[in-house]
């Protein structure tokens, strides 16, 4: 079993005997032991050496700390449990006794045991990473190139290893151009061939073969990945630190005063400057073993945060008595012993403005709410040009959310939808100003075509990315959740991915000046509240930010949402009124209406039909036909009547019978109505004067 962070022993054969002794102390105690009382009877057992009654920085005894340190893969085993300070056996740690009552033998089944519980680890630290900054430098990529996992994680400083479990896991947009170093599929490898058939199905469409392998010709040096890496991550960090201490005073007096930045981590063990995240977990899990789950995992998260995301160079800000203090990070993180056991680990800092503080009624509205998250240690990068603005560190001017503008529909596009250019204009400016648009109308009025090509036109494909509601879509379909992901040891394992409105942010938020837009069709079918969630709140207000459901941390981010994503809805009024879309939703969203009984869409089917050679009198039987259905919502469309059928009359007649005619009797489900009768082709037809006939019907009724 691997060595954790801050263990030392000279012998793994004593090592070993400790582990296992444990294990047989606790299988006679089934209501488990306190720590305490384990490390009593284990030195009853197995006495101290001299060097292990020694003290280490702490003030520790040796041998308590190691035990308390090296018993963490037993647990990793699931060989014993600890729980607010006490230990109990396992099913599998009575099992193990039992299989395994040879010392080398248990040794053994733990470290295989402990071996794949890192597996497990290291997939989960893959999948809590942020790899927005990776996932952005793969975006742009050109097309028609591949990379290698080796080279992506140099240019974006992740491990080859972890780059390859994140395209595996997530498939990023273009995860299929990650090949391996020789051009090799990975899932050729792992013999997985329905994935290799997906991946070689989306390298064939960018003109890349791989048979077997990619050809080296086509691969992008890493020099031109580390310049796209360089472009799109210029900008330094900013952090800001919560100084309260853990009796709840503020301490950042004592920051500006000796120059630091600080969090309380007075239970932790010496932990190496370079510390994983695997042994910042193990230290927490062993230090704070009295706290519960989730407090522990925001100390983790607190600590990744401040020893291994934040850097020398990074801006640093803390508040006190409604003032900000604004610095610059000039060491790595180092560990001291604090006698008020609340500023143990520590970076130095050279504040900038400590006799001249910022109001914190001066910041502008996106920082203070990117402030207000309750985590103590809170990325600010995205932001950072505004905390540099506070003291001058910057010249740039800070971006705001506004400050994206979108382009004007081309007049060709304009004459080819034929709907009336001022509809096209608001629907334009609707998006502008308020940024979320909701199309709503009867059935065949083309709201969804309409949305796609406005947004096309507006964004380019590629940043247009179309989603369906349907009743049983959630937060976890729509933005992110754990599902069960294949492992490629043939395991299974809950891993975060990321739904489609996560995967559109992560790409704005990396290319901010370039428009992205999410089409929702049938946003009125699923339950919006259980969709959204949290994220209704950053709807109405884009410069704040919120603690995400499954992947914000206590160290954050917090989630924001970027200013150059773009909404649209479309709404089937049919299925669900309009009337029944809570307030809350109304509020956040613009409504636009398309509708049969608006000019525009009548002049749309007349002009399409003319184009066509076809006869106006489609158009005048769906004049006709709307002016029968008593009910505004269930008017029909001229979608229904835009299509090659419509050419001849055995088509319209197919049309209707199987088309608008079940619809219509849906409606009238219970009111005992002859539909064939009320709404007939030909009914409608007799209803229409002689002069609006097509030339064949007119004779017909000479």
């Amino acid at each position: 079993m691997s060595e954790p962070q801050g263990g030392a022993y000279t012998s793994a054969v004593r090592l070993n005997e400790q582990l296992m002794e444990i294990v047989r102390l606790l299988a006679t105690e089934p209501d488990g032991l306190q720590v305490k009382e384990v490390i009593r009877r284990l030195r009853e057992v197995i006495p101290p050496t001299e060097q292990e009654l020694t003290l280490n920085p702490s003030g520790a005894v040796r041998y308590d700390t190691n035990v308390r340190w090296w018993s963490v893969g037993l647990v990793k085993a699931n060989f014993i449990t600890k729980d607010k300070g006490v230990w109990r056996i396992t099913d599998d740690g009575r099992q193990a006794l039992i299989e395994f009552p040879a010392l080398d033998d248990f040794t053994a089944e733990l470290d295989r045991r402990y071996q794949a519980w890192k597996v497990q680890e290291e997939a989960g630290k893959v999948a809590r990473e942020d790899w927005s900054s990776a996932d952005a430098v793969l975006a742009q990529v050109p097309e028609g190139r591949w990379v290698s996992a080796g080279d992506l994680g140099k240019a974006t400083g992740f491990a080859p290893t972890s780059v390859g479990i994140h395209m595996w896991q997530s498939q990023p947009p273009r995860w299929q151009v990650v090949l391996r170093q020789n051009g090799e599929l990975p899932a050729d490898v792992y013999g997985v061939e329905d994935r290799s058939k997906e991946q070689r199905r989306l390298l064939a469409l960018e003109g890349i073969e791989a048979d077997p392998t990619a050809p080296s010709a086509a691969r992008l040096p890493l020099d031109d990945l580390l310049a796209i890496a360089k472009t799109l991550t210029e900008s330094d960090g900013a952090w800001m630190v919560r100084g309260t201490s853990i009796k709840g005073g503020s301490i950042v007096a004592d920051w500006l005063g000796e120059s630091f930045v600080s969090i309380p981590a007075s239970r932790l063990p010496v932990l190496a400057e370079d510390a994983d995240d695997s042994a910042i977990k193990t230290a927490v899990d062993q230090g704070y073993d009295s706290l519960g789950y989730s407090q522990r995992e925001a100390k983790v998260d607190e600590i990744r945060a401040f020893m291994r995301k934040m850097r020398a160079g990074d801006l640093v800000l803390a508040t006190v008595d409604e003032q900000i203090y604004v610095g610059r990070v000039t060491s790595s993180a180092y560990q001291v012993d604090s006698p008020a056991l609340r500023s143990n680990m520590r970076r130095d800092v050279e504040w900038l403005n400590a006799q001249t503080p910022t109001s914190t009624s001066d910041v502008s509205t996106r920082l203070d709410g990117r402030m207000r998250s309750g985590a103590d240690v809170i990325d600010l990068t995205d932001v950072h040009s505004e905390v540099a603005a506070l003291v001058g560190a910057s010249s740039q001017v800070p971006a705001t959310p506004e400050g994206l503008g979108l382009g004007e529909l081309a007049e060709e596009l304009i004459e080819e939808l034929l709907i009336d250019p001022a509809w096209l204009h608001e629907f334009v400016e609707l998006l502008r100003v308020k940024k979320q648009v909701i199309v709503y109308g009867p059935p065949g009025t083309g709201k969804t075509f309409l949305a796609q090509e406005v947004a096309e036109a507006l964004g380019g494909k590629g940043h247009v990315t179309l989603v369906q509601f349907h009743p049983s879509y959630a937060y976890e379909d729509f933005f992110e959740g754990y599902r069960p992901t294949g492992g490629v040891d043939g395991g299974v394992s809950l891993q975060l991915v990321p739904g489609p409105f996560r995967k559109v942010v992560d790409l704005a938020r990396a290319n901010p000046s370039e428009p992205y837009f999410l089409i929702i069709d049938e946003i009125n079918r699923a339950n919006l509240a259980k969709v959204f969630g949290e994220l209704y709140f950053l709807l109405e207000y884009r410069d704040r930010s919120i603690d995400l459901l499954y992947s914000s941390g206590a160290s954050g981010p917090a989630f924001s949402l970027p200013a150059n994503v773009f909404i649209i809805g479309t709404m089937n009024t049919a299925d669900r009124s309009i009337a029944l879309v809570d307030a809350a939703m109304r509020r956040r969203f613009a409504f636009l209406s398309l509708h049969p009984e608006d000019e525009n869409l009548d002049l749309v089917l007349r002009a399409w039909l003319a184009e066509r050679g076809l006869p106006e009198e489609r158009a005048d039987l769906l004049v006709e036909l709307n002016n029968r259905i008593a009910d505004k919502d269930f008017k029909i469309g001229p979608s229904y009547l835009m299509s090659p059928w419509a050419a001849d009359d055995a088509g319209l007649e197919r049309i209707w019978k199987t088309s608008i005619l079940p619809l219509l009797e849906e409606y009238h489900v219970g009111d005992a109505l002859d539909v064939e009768k009320k709404y007939g082709l030909e009914v409608l037809r007799s209803a229409l004067p002689v002069e609006h006939l097509e030339p064949s019907a007119a004779n017909s009724e000479v």
